[in-house]
C-alpha cells in the first residue's frame, strides 16, 4: 500500500510539473502503428480509445489517486501540507486530501486569490498536453494543464510560427465568440 501511495503521489507531482515525462513514447508509437495497419472499424475505435488514454497525462487523470493517498502517506512520512504547496499542488486539491491549508487564519498556505491558482508551465509540457491528432483550443488546453491562458496562447503562437501547428477553423458554438482551433502538423 505504501508503494502504491508513493506511486500515486509521484505520478501526480510529475503531471503538474512536467506531464511529458509520464508519456510512454514506445507505447504511443506502437498504438499509432497498430491504428495505421488496422482495417476493422470497431478494432480501430478500441485502438483510438487506448491511444487517447495513453496520451492523457493531464493532472486531472492522477488527481483522485493523489487525493486518496496523500494525507496518510504524508502523516507517515512527516511531510507537511506546505511542502506539497511548495511543489505546486493546488490548495484545493490538498484540502480534498484532508490537509488544512490556506483557508483559515493560522493555517499554512498561500494568500487568498480572486481566481484559481495557476502553475508555471514549460513549452514542452504544453506541447506534451496537446492532442496528437484532434483539434484543440488554447482555453481548453490551458484548463487541461491548469495553466494560464496567455501562457498557453503564447506557446501556441510560437508553434504556429515554427510550422508545428495549423489553424483548423473556428470552434462550433452557440454562445459567445468562437475560439480558433489548432492541430499538430504531421
Amino acid at each position: 500500500m505504501a508503494g502504491d501511495a508513493e506511486e500515486a503521489i509521484t505520478r501526480y507531482l510529475a503531471a503538474i510539473r512536467d506531464p511529458s515525462q509520464l508519456q510512454d513514447t514506445a507505447e504511443l508509437k506502437a498504438l499509432r502503428e497498430r491504428l495505421a495497419t488496422e482495417d476493422d472499424p470497431v478494432d480501430r475505435l478500441g485502438i483510438r480509445a487506448e491511444l487517447e488514454l495513453a496520451e492523457d497525462v493531464s493532472p486531472a487523470r492522477y488527481e483522485e489517486d493523489f487525493v486518496r493517498a496523500a494525507r496518510a502517506w504524508a502523516v507517515a512520512k512527516g511531510v507537511s501540507g506546505q511542502a506539497f504547496l511548495d511543489e505546486g499542488v493546488d490548495a484545493r486539491v490538498l484540502r480534498r486530501a484532508g490537509f488544512a491549508v490556506g483557508s483559515k487564519k493560522g493555517e499554512t498556505g498561500p494568500a487568498r486569490r480572486s481566481g484559481p491558482r495557476r502553475r508555471r508551465v514549460s513549452r514542452e509540457s504544453v506541447a506534451a498536453a496537446m492532442p496528437t491528432r484532434d483539434a484543440f483550443t488554447t482555453r481548453a488546453l490551458a484548463k487541461r494543464l491548469g495553466a494560464s491562458w496567455p501562457t498557453v496562447r503564447q506557446v501556441v503562437r510560437d508553434m504556429l510560427e515554427a510550422g508545428e501547428l495549423e489553424e483548423v477553423g473556428l470552434e462550433a458554438t452557440t454562445r459567445g465568440r468562437a475560439a480558433m482551433q489548432y492541430r499538430r502538423r504531421w
